[in-house]
């Protein structure tokens, strides 16, 4: 899953935490309630403040690390993207650019 791979090498984490949001079930779980098969109580609009949350840490992360800064640029713009994201698709393409970006 690419939300728990973005999420590991951000935070440098080799275990699966739903506190640290490594965990691929988070994201999972937005996965479920928008496709309607969900067996949580859980309102979208909660989970994906959770999901955002946890990939603005990890952007953070990574511009916190030695990127060039035209690197460092298009993960700011990543994470302005973010917070105006909504559906799952484009959290997608967001997390998929991102490991783009960091993937040398």
């Amino acid at each position: 899953m690419h939300y728990e791979a973005l999420m590991r090498r951000a935070l440098n984490c080799n275990e699966r935490s739903i506190r640290k949001g490594t965990c691929g079930s988070i994201y999972e779980t937005l996965f479920r309630i928008e496709n309607g098969t969900a067996l949580v109580r859980i309102s979208y609009e909660k989970q994906l403040a959770t999901v955002k949350s946890h990939l603005h840490k990890g952007i953070d992360a990574f511009l916190k690390r030695n990127f060039s800064p035209d690197k460092k640029v298009l993960l700011m713009g990543l994470k302005t993207r973010l917070n105006d994201a909504y559906y799952l698709m484009e959290i997608d393409n967001i997390i998929n650019q991102t490991l783009d970006i960091v993937i040398v």
